[in-house]
């Protein structure tokens, strides 16, 4: 275990997880009392606690067994004797928290439904979404002959929306699940197996605490290290983990290196070091901040530059930046980085949180990949690992060798080509177009198999205190604690003095917070919210003053 982790860290753990476990016992009072709708919500609550707030467990079995319990009481099945028998795959259905907003699921999910172009296609949005369906996701559904139903728009309630999932559910030959970690109203509505098809989960959250584990048949995991996880901390059967790479775009390369530096306005001989990641990934928390790490490398090399699509440019980028006469740049959220990877020549990994989809599609354009894990290999999938990366990969321990390989990458022309270039032809082999499409139809029929098997019954969750479980709350964190929990679902949760109580109990010394959520409540459920916030601000501002 890392000797740097204290008690602190340890004892951080128990607070969330006396937390997580008052949010279930909270949701199974509603449960006895008949309020499914509630308890359905507090289980939601606190899957969504769960994930930002580690607290040692990757799953909780007691908390599925709350939802499995709410579906037996709400959750219409139809008649028990149109069991399905069919062992074709011709009609899917992907259920999906949103498709939107995360670039990363909303590509996976679009190339799954291209390549897989001879099937029917159908997409349910289980959560609200008020942001348009991407329009390539439409044509690519209605070509395929399938429809996108946006159930957490057209239904208010957590329980209608898992029992119109179930009914459409029931008309696939597979289901696929695409699920933040905390969506519960999928697996309410798919807890009772009779009648459904075979049910597929992908693990894209593989790194989190996650729901859904009870319903599946088979999780299709997108790299190792999160199928080890599965296996050791998830208690999943082995024969219900599948490995299946990440579907990658054939790389169409349209400019030289040369000139897709020029269009950016750089020299043309200038050596390009790109990263591309959410903002997030690059939020060190112990002063190893990515820009800084690497000034000394661009110091040396007045060639360089390190362009990181993502980060705004600001406080620790800009000082980064004028330190090395602008050569570091952060360019924001960009459309463009297909121009981007054209003009890079070395790409690394975003840090401390890594980026697997983004190392893929760098490597897919010829680039040498260079990542950082200073961690065991019990946290293993908190690291850079995914199918035809192994080889290839260069994968840092420290700062110290992370900049000695980057300076022979920049010194040598002709290795980081070579590199670059083998790495192309082994992410090509595994995750591009024919050779991906084996592994879905290997996937198709592996699931179809194993589905046909008893099911799986599994045991109490084990929590465990290791290294991996001591460091997930520094890299996955919301940095806020259970208030952030209460604020999220402020305007949802149920009006009545036990829910109250315990949201005043956590927050007694939250003032702002608690305050906000009671204003919350009631402007919920009142008319005139306008002019009740503004003698509600009046009333704070006055007592404040006095």
């Amino acid at each position: 275990m890392n000797s740097s982790f204290g008690e602190a860290e340890k004892s951080r753990l128990e607070i969330n997880n006396a937390v997580f476990q008052g949010l279930i016992a909270k949701s199974r009072s509603y449960l006895k009392r008949g309020q499914y709708q509630n308890s359905a919500l507090f289980a939601k609550i606190a899957a969504y606690h769960a994930t930002w707030n580690h607290n040692g467990l990757f799953a909780s079995y007691e908390l599925e067994q709350v939802l499995h319990s709410v579906a037996k009481h709400t959750i219409k099945t139809g008649d028990s004797s149109t069991i399905r028998n069919n062992t074709d795959v011709n009609s899917i259905l992907h259920i999906a928290s949103m498709v939107s907003g995360l670039a990363g699921l909303q590509h996976l999910l679009q190339r799954w439904i291209e390549y897989d172009g001879r099937r029917k296609h159908s997409v349910v949005v289980s959560e609200p979404s008020w942001i348009p369906v991407p329009e390539r996701l439409k044509t690519l559904v209605k070509t395929s002959g399938g429809s996108i139903e946006l159930v957490g728009n057209i239904y208010e309630g957590l329980l209608s929306r898992a029992q119109r999932m179930r009914n459409l559910a029931t008309q696939a030959d597979l289901i696929i699940l695409h699920l933040q970690t905390e969506d519960v109203a999928p697996i309410i509505g798919l807890s009772q197996k009779t009648g459904l098809p075979p049910i597929i989960l992908v693990n894209h959250a593989d790194h989190a605490f996650w729901i859904g584990m009870t319903v599946i048949d088979l999780i299709a995991n997108l790299r190792n290290s999160g199928l080890e996880l599965c296996r050791e901390r998830r208690g999943i059967d082995t024969k219900r983990l599948f490995i299946l790479p990440t579907p990658i775009d054939p790389v169409r390369r349209t400019l030289s290196r040369r000139e897709a530096k020029i269009r950016l306005g750089l020299p043309a001989n200038a050596v390009v070091i790109l990263s591309v990641a959410r903002a997030i990934k690059y939020n060190s928390k112990n002063g190893d901040a990515f820009p800084v790490v690497h000034v000394p490398l661009l110091k040396k090399y007045k060639e360089c530059y390190l362009l990181v699509l993502g980060p705004e440019h600001n406080g620790v980028w800009e000082h980064a930046s004028q330190e090395t006469d602008g050569r570091i740049r952060a360019c924001g959220l960009r459309a463009d980085t297909a121009l981007y990877y054209q003009a890079a020549d070395i790409y690394v990994d975003s840090f401390p949180m890594v980026s697997v989809t983004s190392l893929l599609e760098a490597g897919s354009f010829g680039l040498p990949l260079v990542s950082r894990c200073p961690h065991s290999t019990k946290a293993a999938v908190w690291c850079a690992d995914a199918p035809g990366l192994d080889q290839y990969l260069i994968n840092c321990r420290n700062v110290e060798e992370y900049r000695k390989e980057l300076c022979c990458l920049v010194e040598d022309e002709k290795y980081r080509k070579e590199l670059g270039q083998n790495t192309q032809s082994q992410i090509t082999k595994t995750h591009a177009g024919e050779y991906w499409i084996e592994g879905l139809e290997s996937l198709y029929a592996y699931v179809m198999k194993v589905s046909a098997e008893p099911a799986v019954s599994f045991q109490e969750s084990q929590r465990d205190i290791s290294e991996l479980d001591l460091l997930t709350p520094e890299l996955l964190s919301d940095g806020k604690g259970v208030e952030t929990t209460f604020y999220k679902y402020r305007k949802v949760l149920p009006l009545d003095w036990q829910c109250l109580s315990l949201v005043v109990k956590y927050l007694w010394n939250r003032p702002i917070v608690l305050s906000t959520i009671l204003f919350a409540q009631i402007t919920a459920r009142l008319p005139f919210k306008r002019q009740l916030k503004r003698l509600f601000l009046r009333v704070i501002v006055n007592q404040n003053n006095t």
